[in-house]
């Protein structure tokens, strides 16, 4: 048959000191384990940020600010959550001397809420923007906005007409450049324009290398090459003026 269970409401009871003392201080260990890995994840950030910088050219600008702005983001929570980790191991480190005598589970629960919620409203006051990893990665944004600028602004000096632009293939493969992708045409000086393809494979020599065209003395390394976007509109207004100019339209998107 079935059986039948008597439910027993017990009067609460009051938590003695030594056992609050060792909710704390297990509740805090696990905590100071669980903060000392923070470090390590800002860093990664950091390592991988670096590398979007380095590589910006080849990913494109725009490609390098949204990673950025999404390590942006993770950086964020990160912060939010170390901030609340904190607030929490403050709370366990006072617990036996702030919580009232003769409180019982439910009222050390309700307290230390209490605690840590009081704790994160001191530290609205401390945006984001003034933790050390935020502000490394804004560096970062920053540093491929204005290099992307810079680009803007010197391709604005560049004095190019149609008829100078004779030949469109690049020195180092001997293969039609286009105005996009891997074919994409790339300068140090707005006069050596090679593809990004032929330049990959051409200045990938340790300390850098000489530039291919005569009488350029320049030792170049891929990342002192930037896109020439002036040279890749002559390439696609050249394509639309005929039908033997190259086709961009098979290059392999790259940035």
């Amino acid at each position: 048959g079935r059986q039948a269970y008597l439910r027993v409401d017990f009067p609460a009871m009051p938590l003695q000191p030594r056992v609050v003392d060792n909710i704390g201080r297990q509740a805090g260990q696990l905590n100071s384990r669980i903060q000392s890995e923070f470090p390590n994840a800002f860093e990664m950030l950091k390592q991988n940020a670096e590398n979007v910088v380095r590589d910006k050219d080849e990913l494109g600008a725009d490609a390098a600010v949204a990673l950025l702005r999404e390590y942006q983001a993770t950086a964020k929570a990160l912060i939010d959550t170390e901030r609340k980790m904190k607030a929490s191991t403050d709370c366990l480190n006072s617990l036996s001397s702030t919580l009232p005598e003769e409180a019982d589970a439910a009222a050390l629960r309700l307290h230390f809420t209490a605690e840590v919620d009081k704790r994160l409203q001191q530290q609205q006051s401390s945006d984001f923007s003034s933790h050390e990893a935020f502000k490394a990665l804004q560096k970062y944004i920053e540093s491929v906005l204005n290099a992307s600028a810079g680009d803007e602004e010197m391709e604005e000096d560049v004095m190019m007409t149609q008829e100078t632009i004779t030949n469109f293939k690049c020195p180092l493969l001997q293969i039609d450049m286009t105005a996009t992708g891997e074919m994409r045409p790339m300068t140090h000086n707005n006069r050596c324009v090679f593809s990004w393809k032929g330049a990959k494979q051409y200045f990938n020599a340790p300390g850098g290398k000489q530039c291919a065209y005569s009488g350029c003395n320049a030792l170049l390394k891929m990342s002192d090459l930037r896109d020439f976007k002036e040279f890749a509109r002559k390439i696609k207004l050249a394509c639309a003026d005929s039908e033997e100019a190259p086709d961009e339209r098979n290059s392999q998107y790259v940035g």
